[in-house]
């Protein structure tokens, strides 16, 4: 029964990870305007000038999003934040040059919207949670992390 289960939550975050990237498409782009020069976040942080942003590249067979966000603590830090994820439902995520890794995942289905969460422990007793959304209108990406002291200091979401 349990590998069952595991079988269907594995099911169920694929099909939400199809949903964010599209089946064969290529490599999908934003609609900008010539005046919507908004810098890349490499270009905010090397020029000291972060706002809080996010930005996906998707692809045939992954999802790759970086996120920069301020400190929710009120340090006037910022965080920089790497989400990957797979066809095959693997995350791996990277926040301020730590790594984590996965602790656990589970998936639901609510109200018509199919969600998936991954749970993290990083390598410095932080603590993270990526949730992808799916829907017929809409999917999401969101990434919460908390530091050591179990207090929320990042909170970004595409």
């Amino acid at each position: 029964m349990l590998i069952k289960g595991m079988i269907v939550k594995r099911a169920l975050l694929v099909l939400a990870f199809v949903g964010l990237t599209g089946c064969d498409n290529p490599p999908a782009k934003k609609n900008t305007s010539a005046t919507d020069s908004k810098p890349t976040i490499s270009e905010m942080i090397a020029s000291g000038t972060e706002e809080k942003t996010s930005q996906c590249t998707k692809g045939n067979v992954s999802l790759n999003c970086e996120f920069l966000s301020g400190d929710l603590l009120g340090t006037g830090k910022w965080h920089y934040a790497k989400v990957f994820i797979s066809k095959d439902g693997k995350v791996d995520v990277t926040v301020d040059e730590e790594r984590f890794f996965s602790v656990g995942t589970d998936s639901y289905f609510h109200e018509g919207v199919d969600v998936g969460s991954f749970k993290f422990k990083g390598l410095k007793d932080s603590r993270a949670e990526v949730r992808i959304s799916n829907s017929n209108s809409v999917s999401t990406i969101s990434l919460d992390v908390w530091n050591a002291a179990d207090k929320q200091f990042m909170m970004a979401n595409y």
